[in-house]
Parts: structure tokens; sequence; C-alpha cells
């Protein structure tokens, strides 16, 4: 139900279980963290009818308040994360990835020092462009 292993649940779980977001000096105690965590990825792994903060409320027997406040604990605590997890590419490791766009993709010198995705990534554009406005019409139902 949650879309992740449970080695992968334990590791998120042991990241942010300490985090003062899960404390607090209220008489009125908060769920067990590993429940809050459980709740906000079964929301995140739902889309469609099933991502409703009612449904998932329903499935995970508390109310949708609840929901809400659950994701919100389980990502500030994520996103505290952040800056130990997260971190720019230095200057060998960009020179590395130049250097294997040149030789593997024919972007030999082109772009070198500017940006371009290699991945596949859509840069989704505002309108449909005036010239050759269908040959911008993607996969995704949009023009990039």
């Amino acid at each position: 139900m949650l879309c992740v292993s449970p080695t992968v649940f334990q590791v998120i779980l042991s990241l942010i279980e300490d985090h003062p977001i899960f404390y607090n000096e209220s008489n009125n105690s908060q769920a067990p963290v590993e429940v809050q965590l459980g709740v906000t990825l079964y929301r995140m792994g739902r889309y469609g009818n099933g991502a409703s903060v009612e449904d998932i409320a329903w499935i995970a027997g508390c109310s949708e308040g609840a929901v809400e406040l659950y994701t919100k604990r389980c990502f500030t605590a994520i996103e505290s994360l952040h800056d130990d997890y997260v971190h720019p590419p230095t200057d060998a490791e960009k020179e590395v990835e130049k250097c294997w766009i040149d030789q593997h993709l024919g972007f030999k010198g082109t772009w070198r020092e500017g940006w371009v995705m290699y991945d596949g990534t859509i840069v989704v554009l505002y309108a449909k462009p005036g010239l050759n406005g269908d040959a911008y019409y993607t996969r995704k139902a949009n023009y990039g």
C-alpha cells in the first residue's frame, strides 16, 4: 500500500523520527511517527479519484485534518534533510558530464557552457508556437 519497500520505509523513518516537529509539550499526544509517515507515503502514492484526502483518511482510519497534518509534518522533517543529501555538482563533476555529452550524444561543443536537457525533460510552453506549432505537441498533451 505504501509504494516503497519496507527497507526504504525504515530508512526514511530513521532519518526523520527524531525531528522536533514530531514532539510537542501538549497533553494531546501525536500519532506515532511511523503512522504519520505511512499515511503520508500512502497519500503520495495515490492519484486520480483515489487521491482525495477524504479517501485517504477513510483508509487510514483518521480524520481528514490528520492526513493534512501528518503530511505537513513529514514533509517538514524530510525537507530539513535537503542540505545533508543534495549538493550542487562540483566543477570537476560538471566537466565529467559535459565530456559524456560530447562523446555520447553528438552535442560536441554545442551548449557546452550553457544548459541543455538530454534526459527527455519537457519544457512546457505557455501556448502553441505560431510557426510549426504542431511539431511542438508532446506525448504529454502539451506543447514543449
